[in-house]
């Protein structure tokens, strides 16, 4: 049997929980199906296999070491003209289980946010942490439910208007006491977590450009890139993009800062001392129980804070520029405020060449939120020069629509009036070193928003060696990139799609029990953002955004004692260090819109259009 450490105050609510006392017959059973309890959810799973005529789900369950983010995997998934054959993996993390055990539904997905029906539902314990669901539908039966027109054509109109599937799980918790509502979201067709699709054909460079009518406005967008998911990109630049690992994109809402030392000592001794208020507060509530006899009785937690960590790491950066030939060179991208980076953190795997690159960034009401990317390369042919050169296609590629990183590049060139950059000659080159220390907390709401705040001091000096410079800073973030290879973390607020029962497929029921849609070929769901999503009003708007800039101008207020309106917007980092270390003079002429960040890397060459790669 694996360690239990199951996480304080998170809890499932279950059939004969205390709330249902008295309760009896219909009353009971509405008031269960309210919160969502166990016996309700397989009333429901019933009536979808029951509907939906889902007859073969097979679930084998095992204890297995896993420390890891619970999540779903696609291990296999294939349809022919009779059936669609599905196999699953779903794993738990017995270090974060509710008490008494987990209850996880797994859906069938047509589209984000629209559940067909539930395939199975799981209720892993510590010592059997690991499910896997085979399940086979019949084409038919999936046409109905999918409202395609059946017929002899059934399968080709159904990869036409239904392209792609995704298998979604649900980790439910009750941290509020409203009912057991989605902790945790894995899979689906936004692949959260990494994984989730089922592809009923290949997606073709039509599907992506059709994809971009619809806004993405999820924080992070990521797929892993292999030969088997038509991504034109790898086909491309296959030679450099590590296999299996992500190209992702972040829409980043951030508020960074400049200070001195002394400010950083100072916001995070009480970062510490707000993490230990948080710790104790949640340990308080365990021990009053849910049951407690007055409501202004029941300990606080600060902030409405559910959980806070701590983590201190080094990181080491090579910041990039395109520097053109010549004794005298010039740093264009250091110069506008574009960061092009490089990230390395103790501990990374052998081989580890995370690339990131921080493009446009658009304000609204003072508040600021930027575009970024970044992929993962193969180490090995990053340390040679047709690797190198072959990064500098990929970072001049205007031909794969769904190449997100130029994108990005070019997005924020055309931005600070760079365009014609890209049809100069240059060399990719490593410019500048910055060593960081970051203390990083992330602070997670009841309703699974999460929140970053991390301050750290940055020492850069060039790559040859000679003097060095400091800048020291603090900022808060939501929807940030990961610092590391290990992944892309999602931060944002779970909706309570398990809520939509009758419509939990966004399809309206029908006399026969199958759901029906406007049968029409859909966009797939693309999996990175390009810019037009930034220029969405909406994302200022958006709950978990609300949450960041409540808690931020909280903290700076009653935590550090700071005035927000006095403290110095802190720029891109390597920009400032290469203004102190006399790289680049203060721009001239109509300055950048400049946002606040740092992040990002990349390579170099001569100019070269390739249709198909290098």
């Amino acid at each position: 049997m694996q360690p239990r450490q199951t996480a304080p105050d998170k809890r499932i609510i279950t059939d004969d929980d205390a709330m249902f006392r008295g309760l009896t017959g219909s009353t009971l059973a509405a008031e269960q199906a309210r919160m969502k309890t166990p016996k309700a959810l397989k009333a429901r799973l019933a009536e979808d296999h029951r509907r939906f005529r889902l007859g073969d789900v097979r679930v084998r369950s095992e204890g297995r070491p896993f420390d890891g983010c619970a999540r779903v995997e696609v291990l296999a998934a294939e349809a022919d003209a009779k059936m669609l054959r599905v196999r699953v993996e779903v794993c738990g993390n017995p270090a974060d289980m509710c008490a008494p055990h987990d209850l996880v539904p797994v859906y069938l997905e047509s589209a984000p946010d629209r559940y067909v029906f539930m395939i199975a539902l799981l209720e892993p314990t510590a010592d059997q942490n690991v499910f896997t669901i085979e399940f086979t539908y019949p084409v038919v039966e999936l046409v109905r439910a999918l409202g395609v027109e059946p017929g002899p054509k059934a399968l080709e109109l159904l990869k036409r208007d239904c392209p792609e599937l995704g298998v979604t799980a649900e980790w439910l918790a009750d941290t509020r006491g409203r009912g057991n509502d989605p902790d945790h979201v894995s899979g689906g067709v936004l692949e959260k977590g990494g994984s989730g699709k089922i592809f009923l054909r290949e997606r073709t460079r039509a599907d992506f450009v059709a994809s971009e009518t619809v806004r993405n406005l999820e924080w992070t967008m990521a797929e892993r890139l292999s030969a088997g998911r038509g991504r034109p990109v790898f086909a491309s630049y296959d030679s450099i993009l590590a296999p299996g690992r992500k190209l992702a994109t972040t829409l980043e809402a951030e508020s960074e800062y400049q200070v001195d030392q002394r400010i950083v000592e100072l916001v995070t001794r009480k970062m510490d001392a707000l993490r230990l208020a948080v710790t104790t507060a949640g340990e308080r509530i365990e021990e009053f129980g849910r049951s407690g006899p007055e409501d202004t009785e029941r300990p606080t937690r600060p902030y409405q804070l559910v959980s806070m960590t701590r983590s201190v790491k080094t990181c080491t950066d090579h910041y990039l520029d395109l520097v053109a030939p010549g004794p005298d060179p010039a740093y264009p991208l250091l110069a506008n405020d574009i960061v092009l980076r490089r990230r390395m953190v103790d501990g990374d795997p052998v081989g580890t060449y995370l690339l990131s690159v921080k493009g446009r960034t658009v304000e609204n009401g003072g508040e600021r939120i930027r575009l970024a990317a970044q992929i993962n390369l193969i180490g090995s042919a990053m340390a040679t020069r047709r690797g190198v050169e072959t990064l500098g296609h990929l970072l001049r590629d205007d031909v794969n629509v769904d190449n997100a990183f130029a994108r990005v590049l070019h997005d924020v060139l055309d931005e600070r009036g760079l365009t014609t950059l890209l049809k100069q000659d240059w060399a990719v080159r490593h410019v500048l070193t910055v060593v960081s220390e970051r203390w990083r907390y992330t602070m997670r709401f009841d309703d699974a928003t999460v929140i970053d705040f991390s301050a750290d001091r940055a020492v850069g000096r060039r790559p040859d060696g000679g003097a060095e410079a400091t800048v020291c800073g603090f900022e808060f973030g939501v929807g940030h990139p990961g610092l590391t290879a290990g992944g892309t973390p999602t931060a944002m607020s779970m909706r309570k799609r398990i809520g939509q029962w009758d419509s939990h497929a966004g399809i309206a029921p029908t006399p026969t029990g199958a759901r029906t849609f406007e049968s029409r070929p859909r966009p797939i769901t693309r999996p990175y953002h390009v810019p037009a999503d930034l220029d969405s009003v909406l994302l200022f708007g958006k709950a978990d955004f609300n949450r960041y800039r409540t808690l931020r101008d909280a903290l700076i207020r009653e935590q550090f004692g700071l005035d927000r309106s006095t403290l110095v917007p802190g720029g891109n980092k390597a920009t400032v260090l290469a203004h102190k270390l006399g790289m680049i003079r203060p721009a001239t002429g109509a300055p950048p819109r400049a946002d606040h960040r740092d992040q990002g890397p990349v390579a170099a060459t001569r100019r070269r259009h390739a249709r198909t790669g290098p």
